[in-house]
C-alpha cells in the first residue's frame, strides 16, 4: 500500500512539471554522470538531445520568453560541443565551462536550482 502511495506521489508530480523542468533534470543527471565518468578516466556519455532545450516548454512561459535565455541557452550549447570535442587533458576545464554556462542563464533566468548546479564543478581542474 505504501509502495503505491509512493509511486502515485511521483507520478502525479512528474505529469505537473513542464517539459524544460524534466529535461533539465535529466540534464543534471547526465552531467553528474560525466563528470563521476571524467574523473574515473572514462568517456563520457551524451544521450539527451541538448537541442530541446532551445524548443522545451517552460511551467511560466515568462522564462523562456526573458530576453537573456534564448542566448544563455546558445551558450549551453557552444559550451557542450566545446567539451565534447576538447583533449582528454582539457576535459575538467572545458567541463567546467559547461557548467558556468548553466550557472549564468540560472543567475539571470531561473536561480533556484544554482546550488545544485554547483555540485558539478571539478574543484581541481589539474
Amino acid at each position: 500500500m505504501a509502495a503505491v502511495a509512493l509511486f502515485s506521489l511521483f507520478a502525479f508530480r512528474s505529469a505537473n512539471e513542464s517539459e524544460l523542468t524534466l529535461l533539465m533534470r535529466d540534464i543534471f543527471d547526465e552531467a553528474m554522470a560525466a563528470k563521476q565518468a571524467i574523473a574515473a578516466g572514462e568517456e563520457p556519455k551524451f544521450e539527451i538531445d541538448l537541442d530541446a532545450i532551445l524548443t522545451a516548454k517552460a511551467t511560466v512561459d515568462a522564462k523562456t520568453s526573458n530576453p537573456n535565455y534564448r542566448p544563455r541557452a546558445e551558450a549551453y550549447l557552444e559550451a557542450m560541443e566545446a567539451f565534447k570535442t576538447s583533449e582528454v587533458a582539457q576535459r575538467k576545464k572545458a567541463f567546467n565551462a559547461v557548467v558556468d554556462a548553466c550557472m549564468a542563464c540560472h543567475r539571470s533566468v531561473c536561480p533556484g536550482p544554482m546550488m545544485r548546479i554547483q555540485k558539478l564543478y571539478f574543484k581541481n581542474t589539474d
